[in-house]
């Protein structure tokens, strides 16, 4: 795949947006924001356009960074010190290295300037291969005296960053929006459902410490949902045939590129332990709608009987704040259980046949 990676011009600024919807759309909340910020980051004072790049490929737009200016403040003095993001690639595009083409072209650009590095909030999984370290490691904080793993800096030269008491901030005007205001600006985008999902902030995401397992984003380990998408085809397969003329790949291909479907795998400390597929509906189920869905829950057998299947599938349900509702083979062993769990805590459901197996079971809280 060729990426090209050059700056944004006005003919892209709607289909730039649009990207940065799909990659973030029900990622940390329901619905999202960040393209709302890139829309409003490009006219602020702030904004830093000479470092920003946006990715090319087949002439889409397939991602994008934008840097700003924020500053530290320490001793009554303030240090201009830049910050990037979003910084994002398009749903389809996840782990293809355009997040990673992006920093290692604009990076250079910035100490080329003449900053002594660049602070952000951002994944504290991701960044470190760049080189960003914990920023109160360096004596920093945020606005209101914290420190946390999300908080990172990138120092361009030794202890370039290294502040005792420095406060960092960023701009507050890039990025508050009120609903209203998301809302109107949302209207000249395709309809996207937002839903609660795992990993989101409003979600009760479940601890290894209390619940004895947690959930990531597949997109850390795109070959271990692959591996097990394999094993759960093959479980699968013992009651449709038809599956054994699919590979894992071909159906994890299907997923990474719908924006419907969220994957996770299920993590027992540093084991991976499943898969978990959340999803929305592209369309009405029979005559009703639904909330985001399970469409697919599998556990490997070393660790089951665990209670964790139980403990994701029941989470997910009460999670919702409408109907939802799961696939499954209705005729297999984890069908049956999760049709007995919904009776004995008292929901009720209606099942819809997808095909001769895959049943859809709307239940109604």
């Amino acid at each position: 795949m060729k990426i090209e990676i050059r700056k944004e011009v006005e003919s892209d600024y709607f289909e730039t947006e649009a990207m940065v919807r799909r990659s973030f759309y029900n990622k940390y909340a329901p619905g999202c924001d960040e393209h709302l910020m890139v829309h409003t980051l490009r006219t602020h004072p702030l904004f830093l356009e000479e470092f920003s790049r946006v990715a090319v490929v087949d002439g889409k737009i397939a991602g994008l960074i934008m840097y700003f200016m924020s500053k530290i403040v320490v001793d009554g003095r303030e240090i201009p010190v830049p910050s990037f993001g979003p910084l994002c690639a398009d749903h389809k595009y996840k782990n293809h290295g355009i997040g990673s083409k992006l920093l290692k072209e604009t990076l250079p650009l910035v100490k080329a300037a003449g900053y002594p590095g660049v602070i952000i909030m951002g994944e504290p999984e991701y960044y470190p291969k760049f080189g960003f370290m914990r920023a109160g490691d360096l004596g920093l904080t945020d606005v209101q005296g914290n420190v946390f793993d999300a908080f990172m800096a990138l120092e361009f030269e030794k202890d370039a960053l290294r502040i005792p008491g420095g406060k960092f901030i960023e701009p507050e005007d890039i990025c508050s929006f009120d609903d209203a205001e998301l809302e109107e600006f949302d209207q000249q985008f395709p309809y996207l459902l937002k839903a609660i999902r795992p990993c989101q902030w409003p979600y009760d995401n479940a601890n290894d410490e209390r619940d004895g397992y947690h959930l990531e984003y597949a997109t850390k380990f795109p070959r271990a949902f692959e591996t097990l998408f394999e094993s759960y085809l093959k479980e699968l397969a013992e009651f449709d045939s038809d599956l054994l003329n699919h590979t894992g790949k071909e159906f994890v291909d299907e997923i990474r590129e719908s924006i419907c479907d969220a994957s996770y795998v299920v993590c027992v400390g540093d084991e991976i332990a499943g898969l978990f597929v959340s999803s929305v509906p592209d369309q009405k189920i029979g005559d009703k709608d639904c909330a985001s869905y399970l469409q697919e829950l599998y556990i490997s057998p070393r660790f089951r009987k665990r209670g964790i299947a139980k403990d994701i599938f029941l989470r997910f349900i009460q999670s919702q704040v409408r109907d939802t509702g799961f696939c499954m083979v209705e005729e297999s062993p984890s069908g049956k259980y999760f049709k007995r769990l919904l009776e004995k805590n008292g929901y009720t459901y209606d099942l819809y046949k997808e095909d001769h197996v895959r049943v859809f079971c709307h239940v109604h809280r």
